[in-house]
């Protein structure tokens, strides 16, 4: 296995310094991440809406707060908050109110556009 020069004397340097710990590989995450734009107060909200009104979905409710509670944030902000709640088990989705099952249909192919098979 041939290592370029530069890489042997970082790591002989970083041992030197640091003993075996600085041989380990180091983080690459950024030093600052993307601060957390929606308060909770805005997820409870958006939680008591849906509770008071299970079958309303993510348009009417954006539309509700920025009405009623003078909050603007996007549908899908909205969208991607009703999703979590319904991941933790707080709310049930909107299909188990109407009666329908989520199973996804599948494909329809009417032979165009379709990849030729041998």
């Amino acid at each position: 296995m041939e290592v370029p020069r530069s890489t042997l004397g970082r790591w002989r340097k970083n041992y030197k310094n640091f003993g075996l710990e600085g041989l380990e590989n180091k983080s690459r995450a950024p030093l600052r991440k993307r601060q957390r734009q929606l308060t909770e107060e805005t997820e409870k909200l958006i939680l008591q809406v849906r509770k008071e009104n299970p079958i309303w979905g993510k348009k009417k409710i954006k539309v509700i707060l920025g009405r009623e509670y003078g909050i603007n944030i996007s549908t899908s902000t909205t969208g991607r908050v009703l999703t979590k709640l319904v991941k933790i088990g707080k709310i049930m989705p909107a299909s188990f109110y109407n009666g329908r099952l989520n199973i996804k249909k599948s494909r329809v192919f009417d032979n165009h556009a379709q990849r030729w098979q041998q």
